[in-house]
């Protein structure tokens, strides 16, 4: 069989070469998106481990841990805090979005964060306060010319950049940071 394979390959060589090239496409294709894939579950998987935090907990049957709506109740944090003695909790929220400056646009993830989970390390500036700032990657902002001071829009809010993380950054998206009462 391989023999009449490859009398047929040699007499018709276009042929050959034009399944080969299908067939390195498809393989090509299937590892693009499967490299892809991985790196998204990464950089969730690898931020959720950066947290300085002993667990860190998703809801019962949660199949996504970014921008998935809560179904627990509103005062489930209190609640957990009064059962453990010496418990804290301390919610996070990610959202996606596109940011989009001077033409151009870049996928990122905003991180909502109380006291925990905002960004580790500043190249400069300060954290994020209540007010309308916003702390974002050192690498989005010399991509997208951004500075200290500079305001952005995000969801059609008007942030000032009041500090620039480092080390918050993937293959995938750059992280943004504000607090979570914002």
């Amino acid at each position: 069989m391989l023999h009449w394979t490859l009398r047929q390959w040699w007499s018709e060589p276009s042929r050959a070469v034009l399944v080969t090239a299908v067939f390195a496409g498809v393989v090509a294709l299937n590892l693009l998106f499967e490299g892809i894939r991985a790196g998204v579950l990464g950089d969730l998987h690898d931020f959720s481990a950066s947290l300085p935090a002993d667990l860190v907990a998703l809801e019962k049957d949660s199949v996504r841990f970014v921008f998935s709506d809560s179904s627990l109740a509103q005062l489930s944090r209190q609640r957990a805090e009064a059962a453990v003695p010496g418990l804290e909790a301390h919610p996070i929220v990610l959202v996606p979005f596109i940011a989009r400056r001077n033409g151009f646009q870049s996928p990122a993830m905003l991180i909502g964060f109380d006291t925990l989970g905002g960004p580790q390390l500043l190249a400069a500036g300060r954290a994020p306060t209540v007010a309308r700032d916003i702390v974002i990657d050192e690498n989005l902002a010399r991509l997208q010319g951004i500075r200290l001071g500079d305001r952005i829009e995000i969801f059609d809010a008007e942030l000032e950049v009041v500090g620039l993380s480092r080390g918050t950054t993937s293959p995938f998206m750059p992280h943004a940071f504000m607090t979570y009462d914002r």
